[in-house]
């Protein structure tokens, strides 16, 4: 029977096929012209992988060793070019390894744990670069947002500081006791102990961008230990329960109740964030340069969004009426839609304003972050399509032409007023019949 046409390419869709010359040569070829790096299982012997990537393919021994309980990791060979290894002799030596101690005393033993950099040198540097944006664990290299810097030094000191004089080699040893730890227990020098799968999680994600920054700087040649080889993903991760909260008409009546208690400023500033869905950052950081009041847009620069991609949020009448009202209150030469106390600087923390504001509503639970999903909620639940509601919560210009469509706009302008109806509807005193 005659195969049909693609059966051979979606081979190597999956995480391992059968190893064979040609098909090694079509898998290294792949890569070559995709890019990036892709590790494959042989199905016809275990333990053998073939790792891809621009320079061609390496054979590997990848397993659990059980009797030692550890995991190895030891390579074997190149597919190809002048010291490359045949497939049945990658095999047959791959066997080798698994049953034989005398071949296992011929691996070349791992570099010395002291010459990798302690983590007092290693994390000023890295923290240097993501600053700059000279890493990036994404392909656009571009700085990371103050905030998000703030979050992971705040989870160095809090974690990893204490072992400020240990090395990469002790932190790639220790890391699963780390995390076991932090979300399950709770932090070593803490008072009262309170387990965070999320702190947690978090740490993991931070030590597997610093062990490849440490690769790329040449200070790491060891595999990452946050990152399974066969999958490129973290394989000890908490999972933690979805958070659903859509605000009932009762729970919207109560929040905005507290938002007008708190102050005119507070109310416009998380009914602004409430009704267009926008991250926190770029409803904090909104410029009066950005806003187009005539047209009833707001477009945002690419650099100011956490996408990297031009956005256009389509302004509802209610929040176009809030932002008219503080255009005619604001200094001639105000920058910034919700300022600061400092001149020319935004707002920096409306966490405390928020928490007093939930506080007074009863909804101790419920987070800023959590009116963006909720608006998301609102206009899904109005029967607006996914790609419409996506629109509407971050609106993306076509590459080619750099240019946001009529189209585009008009449906998520339609979605915002959807969301703008449904709390216009809670919000809204009703008549007495």
């Amino acid at each position: 029977m005659a195969k049909r046409p693609g059966n051979e390419a979606r081979v190597f869709d999956g995480p391992s096929f059968a190893f064979t010359p040609d098909r090694l040569r079509q898998a290294c070829q792949l890569v070559a012209d995709t890019g990036g790096r892709r590790l494959w299982r042989d199905d016809r012997c275990q333990q053998l992988v073939v790792r891809v990537g621009r320079r061609g393919g390496v054979f590997y021994r990848y397993g659990r060793d059980h009797r030692a309980g550890t995991v190895v990791n030891q390579r074997i060979g190149e597919v190809s070019g002048p010291n490359a290894v045949s497939l049945e002799a990658a095999r047959k030596r791959c066997n080798e390894l698994r049953y034989d101690p005398e071949a296992q005393a011929t691996i070349p033993k791992r570099r010395a744990s002291n010459n990798s950099p302690a983590l007092a040198e290693i994390w000023p540097q890295y923290i240097d670069a993501i600053s700059t944006g000279k890493f990036s664990m994404s392909r656009r290299r571009r700085a990371l947002r103050p905030t998000t810097i703030k979050a992971y030094d705040e989870l160095y000191k809090a974690h990893l500081q204490r072992h400020s004089e240990k090395n990469l080699h002790w932190l790639a040893k220790n890391l699963p006791g780390l995390f076991e730890t932090i979300g399950t227990v709770g932090r070593e020098d803490a008072e009262r102990l309170k387990p965070s799968p999320a702190q947690a999680n978090k740490l993991l994600q931070v030590c597997k961008n610093l062990f490849e920054f440490a690769r790329r700087m040449g200070r790491w040649n060891e595999p990452n230990p946050a990152i399974d080889p066969m999958t490129g993903e973290s394989d000890f991760r908490f999972e933690l329960p979805k958070r659903e909260v859509r605000l009932t008409a009762a729970r919207a009546r109560r929040l905005y109740a507290a938002m007008q208690a708190k102050g005119q400023f507070w109310c416009d500033f998380f009914a602004v964030v409430a009704l267009t869905g926008r991250r926190l950052s770029n409803v904090r950081e909104l410029k009066w340069e950005n806003i187009d009041l005539e047209n009833r847009l707001i477009i945002d620069a690419p650099e100011t969004m956490k996408n990297n991609e031009p956005n256009i949020c389509p302004l509802s009448d209610t929040v176009l009426e809030i932002l008219r009202r503080r255009k005619a209150e604001a200094e001639e030469d105000a920058v910034y839609v919700f300022p600061g106390r400092k001149p020319g600087m935004p707002i920096m923390n409306p966490d405390h304003a928020w928490d007093e504001i939930r506080t007074a509503a009863k909804l101790k639970k419920v987070r800023i972050h959590d009116l963006r999903h909720n608006a998301a909620s609102w206009a899904s639940g109005a029967g607006h399509s996914q790609a419409t509601v996506g629109k509407f919560l971050s609106q993306k210009s076509i590459q080619s032409t750099s240019r946001y469509t009529h189209a585009n706009v008009e449906d998520a302008m339609k979605a915002s007023r959807s969301v703008e109806e449904t709390w216009l509807k809670a919000t809204q005193p009703t008549s007495a019949g």
